[in-house]
């Protein structure tokens, strides 16, 4: 009988697992990417935390692997990703996003955490906070799915992005954000995928 490490699970045989099997790679995140936003401006959509280490505070959509990823970190990626941010997605098509046109993922490592870098175009912040909202009420849904209070868009060097409905114009910085010393970390790594 073998004992087996807390949170060491079988490792997924997937070319991306494969290589960071040796890497002691724990946590997992996307970083949400819109390069079709505000003009060709890249934005990013982060996550403001309810509670923990980032509470209050704007975030990437990250955590840990679990158990039911089966030790796949695109898995594990997904299933925070769609936890926390409400967008419903198939696994196939989050991996589509998380992928350049050659196949090759997108993808950072920060400390011990990788974090994939997903391109979407099309997406509503409100739509977004609707759903958030929605789950937010539901005190039945397990806190996973409940711990992003609402999402806001930045560019990418931090700033609160949004367009005045009055004039049509782009406004930064209208009211204050904080970013996640984590996020802003993250976010300064990015710009090779723009």
């Amino acid at each position: 009988m073998s004992l087996e490490k807390k949170n060491s699970y079988k490792k997924c045989k997937c070319d991306i697992c494969t290589k960071f099997k040796n890497q002691n790679i724990s946590g997992v995140g996307t970083i949400l990417l819109q390069l079709d936003y505000f003009g060709n401006i890249p934005t990013i959509i982060l996550g403001k935390e309810r509670a923990g280490q980032y509470k209050g505070e704007y975030n990437i959509f990250a955590g840990k692997m679990e158990k039911e990823d089966n030790g796949c970190y695109i898995k594990a990626a997904w299933r925070e990703f769609t936890q926390e941010s409400g967008i419903e997605l198939s696994l196939n098509n989050f991996s589509k996003t998380i992928t350049n046109r050659y196949g090759l993922y997108r993808y950072i490592i920060h400390g011990k955490t990788v974090i994939f870098v997903s391109k979407m175009s099309g997406l509503s912040r409100n739509s977004i906070n609707n759903y958030i909202y929605k789950k937010n009420a539901n005190h039945n849904l397990p806190w996973p799915f409940r711990e992003i209070e609402k999402v806001e868009r930045f560019s990418i060097d931090g700033r609160h992005i949004y367009i005045d409905k009055k004039t049509n114009k782009i406004i930064y910085n209208k009211k204050y954000c904080k970013i996640s010393s984590f996020a802003l970390s993250v976010m300064s790594k990015i710009i090779k995928f723009i």
